[in-house]
């Protein structure tokens, strides 16, 4: 079970502690997690220089050598970031000026995608997301900010979609409900659903892009009485990707 890593879901988890839910899920679900080299820079390589965002790049980096991480190997995939590239950056425009709105990690995120069949690609940053899921939604939030001075291209949208088609994309927020389910905060003990729904708050915090309603909908998941573990409501694919 191959997952694709975004820089954004590695600093969420990073920077809240919880990183190591991966290893756990590494152990517990088969999973596998496989890093480009553009996320190795953004999210090891470069924060290692500053010091307000260095501690969460060592502890990446700290992943990546005990093997939880792992370099991707990938042949193909530098065309098809250039093309995914290219097209992403294409699609909308304000004042005849091209939005840049993917960035390098994940254009390589989303080209090794078919490539090491992977399950989702992890990502909280919000317009990664919406380009897979709902670009006309993504489209709404663009005009929002730049005040409805947006344009679209739809050639290069209609392309960006054939090299997207079939992808699924997951939050650090469905990657703790997984492990919640498999038993990662059993440690917390009496206070094991507090500490999942706490954690999420704090992915949030880190950068997640979730909704309120969404947390709200988490709020609700607790233990049932015979110890099996719900399927969180809101993640759209959590209980899905948790099976092999």
């Amino acid at each position: 079970m191959n997952f694709i890593c975004d820089s954004s879901t590695l600093i969420s988890l990073a920077e809240t502690g919880t990183l190591d839910a991966l290893a756990f899920l590494k152990q517990n679900a088969g999973a596998r997690f496989f890093v480009p080299p553009a996320v190795i820079f953004e999210s090891i390589q470069r924060p290692e220089e500053i010091t307000a965002f260095a501690f969460s790049a060592f502890k990446i980096e700290k992943a990546l050598d005990q093997g939880t991480l792992e370099r991707l190997p990938s042949k193909r995939a530098p065309a098809k970031t250039k093309d995914i590239l290219r097209h992403s950056n294409n699609v909308f425009s304000v004042n005849r000026q091209p939005l840049k709105i993917i960035q390098t990690g994940e254009a390589e995120a989303l080209a090794a995608y078919e490539e090491m069949q992977a399950k989702a690609i992890l990502v909280d940053e919000k317009t990664t997301r919406l380009f897979i899921e709902d670009p006309a939604l993504l489209q709404q939030s663009l005009e929002q900010e730049y005040r409805g001075n947006v344009k679209r291209n739809d050639d290069a949208l209609n392309s960006l979609k054939k090299l997207l088609n079939g992808m699924n994309c997951i939050r650090s927020t469905e990657i703790l409900a997984i492990a919640f389910e498999k038993g990662y905060f059993e440690g917390f003990k009496k206070n094991e659903e507090k500490a999942f729904h706490a954690a999420l708050y704090a992915v949030r915090k880190a950068g997640c892009s979730i909704t309120t309603h969404e947390l709200l909908e988490y709020q609700e998941l607790r233990k049932p009485e015979a110890g099996h573990k719900p399927a969180a409501p809101s993640a759209a694919g959590a209980a899905r990707f948790a099976k092999p």
